[in-house]
């Protein structure tokens, strides 16, 4: 669920988020989840799970299969769908189905009846699958957004020192033409960087001979590699 956000909200993976947020819906899904939540956060990238109350929900009626059950009271189980309370939603979601009480005669209602959704929080994008509900804060600060440059130029550096025939184990030197756009993350990040493309060293210089270059991001990079 956390992927198919950044996907719709295309945020690449190599982009760190701060924070997931997941209501809680019973113990032992908490204990499931708790048990593989660094699992979890690596594979999604993003720093921070925590648990929440739940979420408000809206609900409104599937016309296409209530219609058949409902026949001329369509109109009457629409508006008794809409007004449905929280805890009722929660039934429906939990059992599969709810019964509701029409004038004279109850109608089951099942989950493929409606459409459940959560109601969005500020600065956060919510999905839902079944029972569970994530809610992803989509906000990038300076220093998210420098980690992700960051983790980005590693990933064309690391393809670079293949391209170039680099041994696994050999140490190199990185030089790269000072660029705006990187400059902050180099800085921020230079020694995560060294340490995953084992490099020694690794300087912004004004300008550089026989270099090649990698698309970091948009941003065309100069970048020049020897062996250390």
């Amino acid at each position: 669920m956390v992927l198919s956000i950044r996907k719709k909200e295309n945020l690449k993976v190599r982009q760190p988020l701060q924070k997931v947020m997941i209501p809680l819906v019973d113990q032992r899904i908490m204990d499931e989840i708790t048990h593989v939540k660094d699992l979890i956060l690596a594979e999604v990238n993003v720093k921070e799970l925590e648990f929440m109350e739940a979420i408000d929900k809206s609900i409104k009626p599937n016309f296409k299969t209530l219609g058949k059950k409902a026949g001329a009271k369509m109109k009457l189980v629409a508006e008794k769908i809409t007004l449905m309370t929280q805890e009722q939603i929660a039934e429906l979601e939990a059992n599969g189905n709810y019964i509701l009480a029409l004038d004279n005669q109850n109608l089951e209602i099942l989950r493929e009846d409606v459409e459940i959704l959560s109601r969005e929080i500020t600065g956060f994008k919510v999905a839902n699958e079944g029972v569970l509900t994530v809610a992803l804060d989509i906000y990038i600060n300076e220093e998210l957004r420098n980690e992700g440059i960051a983790r980005e130029l590693v990933s064309k550096l690391q393809g670079l020192r293949k391209e170039l025939d680099f041994e696994v184990t050999d140490k190199i030197s990185v030089k790269i033409v000072d660029n705006l756009y990187l400059k902050d993350a180099i800085n921020q990040f230079k020694n995560y960087i060294c340490s995953e493309i084992l490099a020694k060293e690794i300087n912004l210089v004004a300008e550089l001979a026989n270099a090649n270059s990698v698309m970091v991001d948009e941003t065309e990079i100069k970048v020049l590699i020897e062996k250390a």
